[in-house]
């Protein structure tokens, strides 16, 4: 969703009229195919994730695997708000960035609290 809407938006400088007019509506329809999937995606995701809290997930730095899709859920939505200006694309983009900001601070804590048992676990036993 976001090169879709990046190439459409540089489109405009660099081809001519009909063929970045076809780019932005190739960015429009492809991000809007896309961004149903991502939240499919999002949605099993979410689902499957507090599965395996209630089954009592411990912390793995593999945490850090869901920060980058849903970083490019946050920047697709992002685009397509830019380019429709649509409410329906405005408000997840902001709730999609609350959420990433949140899973962004909840696994950087649990990484340094991770980091540092690891630090003081060997040096103890010796």
């Amino acid at each position: 969703m976001t090169a879709l809407g990046g190439l459409a938006t540089a489109a405009r400088s660099t081809l001519p009229a009909p063929s970045a007019q076809g780019a932005a509506v190739l960015a429009l329809l492809g991000g809007v195919g896309v961004w149903g999937f991502a939240l499919l995606w999002l949605a099993l995701a979410a689902a499957l994730t507090v599965r395996a809290f209630r089954a009592g997930l411990p912390f793995a730095p593999t945490w850090w695997s869901f920060i980058f899709p849903l970083g490019a859920c946050v920047t697709g939505t992002a685009a397509l708000a830019a380019r429709t200006g649509s409410q329906l694309f405005i408000w997840p983009a902001v709730a999609l960035y609350v959420l990433l900001a949140a899973a962004w601070a909840v696994v950087a804590c649990r990484s340094l609290r991770h980091a540092a048992g690891h630090l003081s676990g060997p040096a103890a036993r010796s």
